[in-house]
Order: C-alpha cells, then structure tokens, then sequence
C-alpha cells in the first residue's frame, strides 16, 4: 500500500523558490518544520531538484548558503537527472522562446545553460508540479511557458497551502 494516492504531485523545485525558501524561511529555529517536511518529501520521492537547477545553485551561486549546502546535504535523496525526452523538449522549449524575453539573454549568448527551459522539459515529461516565485500572470515567465508545454505550476504560498502549514501563535 503506497504512502500517496496517484493523484499526489511530485514537486520541482525552480532556483528561485528554493532561494526564497532560504532568505524568508532560513532561521531552522522558527522553521523547522518546513525543511523536516522538504526532507520527508525527498524521502518519499515526491520532491526533486533536477540537475540544471541544482547546478544552478550548488556550483553558479555565490557564497556558502543554507540551500546549497541542504542541497548537497540531500543530493541522493532528490536530484533529478535530465532524461531524454526531457532533454528534447527542452531543446524545444529553447527554440521556440529565443526571442520571447523568456530566456535571459546573457546565458544564451555566453552558451551557459539556464535552467528554466529544462525545468519544463523535465516536468512536461515527468509529470512533476513546478514550485517557482514567477508571476504566473506574464506570458514569458516560466509559469505560463510551462502551461504551454503541458507542465504546471504553483507559487510558494500555494505549496505551503498544499503542504498544510500556517503561521500560528504560539
């Protein structure tokens, strides 16, 4: 018998909500209980952190900081390796949005990887839910890019709704 219905999302984590999730919910004192939850979820494979984003954040971000090193701390537990049919949608993605101001511009001239267009490809073809800060109002922000390749995504709040926390009082 499985700890989830079928129905239950697997989430992927885009950079900048996992930094988010550092800079407003850092202090472990306070928090706890949400990276304990982050944890369980990679345990129970339902979060993962694919390979571009974790580069992204382990080898391209400045500085020692709580997400890199809970990163390298659980890479076994959620570290997603782009596949193929990920790899080409990506490709696609790439493609069809070079001009879309969907894509910063100075990573694609200087041939370094972004991770947001293989965020897509990976969870169109993984069927994973994409945690992100984007607007999901503005047609060039990953979340309505995803839409347009059949992956969906949620804000911070939304994913801190699903996961039943709340602020309280002590």
């Amino acid at each position: 018998m499985s700890l989830f219905r079928e129905q239950e999302p697997v989430y992927a984590f885009d950079s900048d909500a996992l930094i988010t999730l550092e800079r407003y919910y850092g202090d472990m004192a306070v928090f706890d209980a949400l990276w304990n939850d982050l944890v369980w979820l990679a345990k129970v494979d339902r979060l993962k952190v694919i390979d571009f984003v974790f580069q992204e954040l382990v080898d391209d971000y400045k500085g020692n900081s709580l997400i890199k090193s809970w990163l390298i701390k659980h890479r076994k537990l959620c570290y997603w390796e782009t596949g193929e049919q990920a790899m080409l949608l990506s490709q696609r993605v790439i493609r069809e949005n070079l001009n879309s101001g969907f894509l910063k511009h100075q990573k694609v001239v200087g041939e370094r990887d972004e991770a947001d267009p293989f965020l897509i490809g990976n969870a169109a073809v993984e069927k994973f839910l994409i945690v992100t800060k984007e607007k999901s109002t503005v047609s060039n922000k990953l979340p309505q890019v995803a839409h347009k390749y059949g992956a969906h995504s949620i804000g911070i709040a939304d994913f801190l709704k699903e996961r039943g926390f709340k602020l309280q009082r002590g």
